[in-house]
């Protein structure tokens, strides 16, 4: 998306691993287990061991994607290697396909195609208009110094 929208700045950021959501309500394991995982492992041993922090810090990430200008757009970013929380890295340096032209054209083209297809599907004929016809106001308009 960013080489097809050089004017715009577009990025993506992880959170990273969080407690404090709902996402042990979706393992695939018994009430007992997905409890512990929510309110004992979560909230007190994944931190002790860096594996997870709060909704508070990954909020800062999102906010941080938002405002920080040394970011660079196309880019994903998230923790570093073999860690869930802390600073954020481009993926792409322990990820070297993410930053693949080729791969990322396939991508776009898929998801597009699914789009497209379930507009249809469920649009009664519809279709989305190309993203280039959007009105869309340029990143550097929400920055802050």
């Amino acid at each position: 998306m960013a080489r097809r929208h050089p004017s715009l700045h577009l990025l993506t950021m992880s959170p990273g691993n969080t407690f404090g959501t709902n996402i042990a309500d979706g393992f695939p394991a018994p009430a007992p287990v997905r409890f512990l995982i929510k309110h004992v492992a979560l909230p007190y041993l994944a931190p002790l061991f860096g594996m997870a922090h709060s909704v508070e810090a990954g909020a800062k990430r999102i906010v941080q994607a938002l405002t920080d200008p040394s970011l660079n757009s196309g880019v994903f970013y998230g923790s570093k290697a073999d860690t869930l929380t802390g600073p954020v890295v481009d993926q792409s340096e322990i990820f070297p396909d993410l930053s693949n032209p080729t791969f990322q054209d396939n991508a776009y083209e898929a998801v597009h195609r699914f789009i497209a297809k379930s507009v249809l599907a469920i649009g009664g004929g519809q279709t989305l208009p190309d993203f280039k016809e959007a009105s869309v106001e340029p990143a550097s308009k929400y920055r802050t110094a």
